[in-house]
Parts: structure tokens; C-alpha cells; sequence
């Protein structure tokens, strides 16, 4: 959402009381939306979930959350990059929906208290809007190929059209999201807020690759196996310190011109 500095001074927690209504009430609802899809999918009303080793879960989880540690703040210094797009689409695409969506959820929330040291509201946001997004890429995938008992590899293989539209729905909700919240919080416009924080060039390709990584992710992990995940920290590190020199770049232009 925004930077470390910025939650200290300003975190839901400590004042609740000094935010726009409509702050609270989007929040509130991204939350339980997010909740609801969860348990949603959690019940099994469209399609029981199959069992998956513990090991499994455990590396996507720790790779997620290992992947969260690479952000950075946005362009416009009050929204957050996250390296961890590579993870999430991986996930989506081997795992079962709800364990996808639980991953994602879980490893945002807690990369957020430990990591980044947000307030809990914030960083329970930010997990609900990551996983919504997520599912809301799953939906659009899913209107797509109708049914198939294809995962991972396959579905590259199958449906790489369905596999490519997930990823500006994915990106578009995510970057939505937090951006509305943005609005509200500082009182500027929508478009304006977009724009200042996600909608450059950098970002853009930025997330490209780190999709490309993710779909790579999934081929190296089928056929090396988990070692190759992990691995993949050391692209997603690459991407980070480009994207890093980027922001650098763009800030030091103003003062150069001056």
C-alpha cells in the first residue's frame, strides 16, 4: 500500500477513527469478499479438492513468502511493487484453487507484519486483495477452458491463450485495488493515483517478466524440481534491482533538469 515510513505515521490500527468512511467501507469489503471466495472455494461447492503432499504446499508457501521480501515502493512512492507475481501465478496454475488462494493470502499477510511491519488492517487488506485478484484471474481462466483436468505444464500446453489473459487480469485487480485505497486515503483521483503508481512502462514490463518467470517456474519445478524454485529468488532478485535502477533513474531526472 504504502511506505514503511508512511504506516508508522498513519496505520488503521492506531487511528480508525481519522479515515474517509469510504476508506473503511471498501476495505471492509475487499476483506470479505476475499473471505468469502475462500471459504467458497474451501467447501467444495463446485469441485472437491484433491489432496496434495504437504511438501508441496510447504515449498509454494515459503517460495511465496521468500519472494515477498523483494518489493519495492511504487513510482509514485505510495503504493507497493511485489516481486512475489511469479509465485502467485505459479500457484495458481499447480494447485488446487483454495490452496492457491490460501497460499497467496497467507504469505502477503505475514510478509506484511514481519517483513515489511504493517499494521494488521493493512496487511490483512493486502493479503485479501492479492488472493481476490488471484481469483479473480482463477474465474476468467476457468470461463475460458471450461472444464479440464489439465494443471501446471498441461495447461500451458492446452490453454496458453486462457494461461496469457489471467495475466492482465491478475495485474489490473491487484494494482485496482490498492490504488482505490490509495484515492481514498489521500483525497486524489482514481486515474491520477493509477497512473502515479502502476501505470508506467517500467511497472508494466516489470510484471510481464515476472509472469514469464512464473510460467517458467512451473516447467523448471515438473522437471528439476523444488531446488529450481528456489532458484528462481535469483531472477526475481535481477528483476528487483532493474526495476530498483529504474526508480532511481526517474527520481533523479527533476533535480538533473534543474
Amino acid at each position: 500500500m504504502i511506505t514503511r515510513e508512511e504506516d508508522n505515521k498513519r496505520d488503521l490500527v492506531m487511528k480508525p477513527l481519522g479515515y474517509d468512511i469510504r476508506l473503511v467501507i471498501f476495505v471492509t469489503t475487499v476483506i470479505f469478499m476475499a473471505i468469502a471466495i475462500l471459504l467458497w472455494n474451501g467447501a467444495g461447492v463446485e469441485t472437491p479438492t484433491p489432496s496434495v503432499p504437504f511438501s508441496t504446499l510447504a515449498f509454494w508457501f515459503f517460495l511465496s513468502l521468500a519472494a515477498e521480501t523483494f518489493w519495492l515502493p511504487a513510482f509514485g512512492k505510495r503504493g507497493m511493487v511485489s516481486m512475489s507475481l511469479a509465485a502467485n501465478i505459479a500457484v495458481l496454475f499447480v494447485l488446487p484453487r483454495v490452496q492457491a488462494l490460501s497460499i497467496t493470502f497467507s504469505s502477503v499477510l505475514l510478509a506484511d507484519l514481519i517483513l515489511h511491519r504493517r499494521g494488521a488492517i493493512r496487511a490483512v487488506f493486502n493479503g485479501a486483495q492479492s488472493s481476490f485478484s488471484l481469483a479473480l484471474a482463477g474465474i476468467i481462466f476457468d470461463f475460458f477452458i471450461k472444464s479440464s483436468g489439465a494443471t501446471g505444464s498441461q495447461l500451458l500446453l492446452l490453454c496458453p491463450l486462457a494461461v496469457l489473459i489471467t495475466f492482465p487480469v491478475f495485474v489490473l485487480s491487484n494494482s485496482l485495488l490498492v490504488s482505490i485505497a490509495i484515492a481514498l486515503e489521500a483525497g486524489k483521483p482514481l486515474g491520477t493515483t493509477w497512473r502515479e503508481n502502476y501505470g508506467n512502462a517500467n511497472h508494466l514490463v516489470s510484471c510481464a517478466v515476472l509472469f514469464l518467470l512464473g510460467l517458467g517456474l512451473i516447467l523448471a519445478v515438473e522437471t528439476v524440481g523444488f531446488i529450481s524454485g528456489f532458484a528462481s529468488l535469483l531472477f526475481i532478485f535481477v528483476i528487483r534491482n532493474a526495476y530498483k535502477y529504474q526508480i532511481r533513474r526517474r527520481q533523479a531526472l527533476p533535480s538533473s533538469a534543474a
